[in-house]
């Protein structure tokens, strides 16, 4: 049995695996609290009832790959530099942690709407765009380890994440901007598919065919497969917990 926890800027959820060669999984979720010692008290009381398991913890904000400490966390700026072993100071298991999107992208190809294909890009909006990449067996995370922060990414003088904000401030829609940062990772990584998830996608806020025409209108006829993730808003913690697979 496994626990995975994908601690979001809005969202903290949880899920556990039973295995990993099925879809059997039982999920929840509560708000993120607004301070480390109250997150602190949340992660416990999560994970008090799996003493002897094994954690993956998912995070919105830069992990480099395979590490346990958060670089950099943007939109939950009291876990930067934090250790992720150090949220769960009472758990006596085993804990690994990654970036969220790479976690969305892992648990997509295992069982959703990447499964099959060789190269992939994953596209996690919410709060922030993150972003992670697949190519040749592996993610691709550059030599910098930040090759998938594509809300990072500038449109001129703007990171695309500021501008999707100032997009739905005003019309309470961001499909520009992600139509946008979607089209440049395409042109930078041409990969066979980009998977989009995230709250707002879970939740039905965004049409698929209006992301598709606005890239397509974008990228003309190198346009890859584009689809919404088939895990819906548990991909993230999936993803955590086949940290372990």
């Amino acid at each position: 049995m496994y626990l995975g926890i994908d601690i979001g800027a809005t969202w903290i959820r949880s899920v556990v695996l039973r295995g990993f060669l099925s879809q059997n999984f039982q999920a929840k979720k509560i708000q993120t609290p607004k301070s480390l010692a109250e997150l602190k008290k949340s992660l416990s009381d999560i994970a008090k009832d799996f003493e002897g398991t094994k954690i993956g913890l998912s995070l919105a904000g830069f992990v480099p790959e395979g590490g346990l400490i958060i670089e950099e966390a943007p939109n939950i700026s009291f876990l930067n530099h934090q250790s992720a072993a150090d949220l769960l100071p009472d758990f006596s298991g085993e804990i690994r942690a990654d970036n969220d999107a790479r976690c969305f992208l892992s648990a997509e190809m295992a069982w959703g709407a990447a499964r099959g294909f060789k190269d992939a890009v994953g596209v996690v909006v919410g709060t922030g765009i993150g972003g992670a990449v697949w190519k040749n067996g592996t993610f691709y995370v550059g030599d910098d380890g930040r090759a998938g922060e594509i809300g990072h990414w500038k449109k001129g003088a703007i990171e695309w994440e500021e501008l999707a904000r100032q997009e739905f401030a005003i019309a309470g829609d961001a499909s520009n901007a992600y139509a946008g940062v979607i089209s440049e990772a395409i042109h930078k990584f041409h990969p066979q598919a980009v998977v989009i998830g995230g709250g707002p996608i879970a939740a039905g806020k965004y049409d698929l065919e209006v992301l598709q025409k606005k890239v397509a209108d974008r990228l003309g006829d190198i346009v890859p497969q584009i689809a919404f993730g088939a895990l819906g808003d548990a991909a993230q913690a999936i993803g955590a917990a086949l940290l372990f697979r």
